[in-house]
């Protein structure tokens, strides 16, 4: 009962980094691809870096990223949206699996979470489209100090 079936499920564990594809652990770009697409959650374990494409990939593909906390470090390090987003962030791993049954459970709270996370992150990245333009505009007026002045 607090389990999600396993044709439900997908996971991959490699035993060690490749640095090629050319091994049998390799998930080719097209499988995780249409893995992403199906997937209602994606495990987003923090990295080299808390702020990882990972993220994106599962909110572009529809899923929600879960993320532990890590007793505060993330809440520390990640972006404040990212805290008052509808990604799933937890106070360590030993809830997940409970917390992604109870969605699993309730489809209705499931897509309508889904939906608020779709929202946020068009809003989210559109803030920062215009934080870009903001810096590139500003830059564009400034006279860079690499180039000489013109003495015509």
């Amino acid at each position: 009962d607090k389990m999600i079936p396993k044709e439900k499920s997908f996971m991959q564990v490699s035993q060690s980094w490749h640095g090629s594809a050319n091994n049998d652990e390799y998930v080719s770009p097209e499988k995780y691809q249409q893995i992403m697409l199906q997937s209602m959650f994606a495990i987003c374990p923090k990295g080299h870096s808390v702020e990882q494409f990972r993220i994106y990939e599962a909110i572009e593909a529809g899923a929600i990223p879960v993320m532990d906390l890590q007793d505060g470090y993330l809440a520390q390090h990640l972006p404040p949206a990212y805290l008052e987003s509808p990604m799933l962030l937890l106070n360590g791993w030993d809830t997940v699996v409970d917390e992604m049954v109870k969605l699993w459970k309730d489809p209705v709270a499931l897509h309508k979470r889904q939906q608020r996370l779709l929202s946020w992150y068009e809003q989210y990245m559109r803030s920062k489209m215009i934080e870009l333009e903001v810096v590139l505009e500003s830059r564009a007026t400034e006279t860079p100090s690499f180039c000489p002045k013109s003495k015509h």
